[in-house]
C-alpha cells in the first residue's frame, strides 16, 4: 500500500505544487493586469484546485479500471506525459472558461 501511495504522490504532488506556486507568484507580482482579470484571486486558486482534484479523480478511476497500467505500472514512459497532459488540459479548460465568462459579462455590462 505504501508503494501505491508513493507512486500516486510522486505524480500528483509536483503538479499541485506548481499550481500553488504559480498562483503565489501571480499574487505577489502586483501587476494590475492580473488583478483586473482576477488571476490572482483566492477564488480562482480554489477553482483550479477543485478542477485538479476532479482530474486526479478521473485519472485514478481510469487507473483502477485498467488495473494500474496508467499510473502504478505504466507500460511506457509516455504514461506520465499523458497524465500531465490530461491534468493541464482539464485545469486550463476550466480556467479559460471562467475567464471568458467574466470577459463576456464585462462586455455585456459595458454595452448595456
Amino acid at each position: 500500500m505504501e508503494g501505491i501511495l508513493a507512486r500516486y504522490l510522486s505524480i500528483f504532488l509536483p503538479f499541485l505544487a506548481t499550481v500553488v506556486l504559480a498562483h503565489l507568484v501571480l499574487r505577489s507580482s502586483g501587476s494590475w493586469q492580473t488583478e483586473r482579470i482576477g488571476l490572482a484571486s483566492p477564488a480562482l486558486l480554489r477553482r483550479i484546485l477543485l478542477a485538479t482534484a476532479s482530474a486526479i479523480g478521473i485519472i485514478l478511476a481510469v487507473d483502477l479500471v485498467t488495473g494500474g497500467d496508467l499510473v502504478l505500472r505504466p507500460s511506457s514512459p509516455r504514461s506520465e506525459i499523458l497524465i500531465a497532459l490530461v491534468l493541464v488540459t482539464l485545469v486550463a479548460a476550466r480556467s479559460i472558461l471562467r475567464i471568458a465568462e467574466r470577459l463576456m459579462a464585462r462586455g455585456q455590462s459595458s454595452a448595456g
